[in-house]
């Protein structure tokens, strides 16, 4: 078999692996709790480790399970995986104020901005900023 068609059979068995733990997350959380889910997708991402559609999904996951350590993480990597997506840095910004630590809520929201959000959630950030109190160290 010819290295491409080697190489497209690989991305058809992965593209099948990805639906198949998306599907898989949608029954555990169902099933077993948010908890079981996120490890679910953590399997997958062992295989798939810069898929955003996983990433995303564990992101929702750890979010609803409050694990912050995990979630940061899990957002870090969807913004290496996704740098051009708004919504990984708006969920980080969400993050790190809920944890009060503004300045990097700051850093994060200004970082979503920048990647050109829909104009509702664009809105929706810079009231956010608006109540931030300002960056000391800038």
């Amino acid at each position: 078999m010819p290295r491409r068609g080697i190489e497209h059979h690989l991305d058809v068995i992965r593209e099948a692996d990805v639906r198949e733990a998306l599907e898989m997350d949608a029954y555990y959380a169902e099933s077993f709790g948010p908890e079981e889910a996120a490890a679910s997708l953590d399997r997958a991402l062992a295989l798939a480790p810069l898929d955003v559609r996983l990433l995303r999904a564990l992101c929702g996951r750890l979010a609803r399970i409050d694990d912050p350590a995990r979630l940061q993480e899990a957002l870090r990597a969807w913004i290496d995986a996704d740098p051009e997506n708004w919504e990984p840095c708006a969920r980080m910004g969400d993050l790190h104020r809920s944890r009060g630590n503004l300045p990097l809520a700051r850093r994060a929201y200004e970082g979503a901005i920048e990647r050109l959000p829909p104009p509702r959630e664009r809105k929706r950030m810079e009231g956010i900023l608006a109540d931030l109190p300002s960056d000391p160290g800038r």
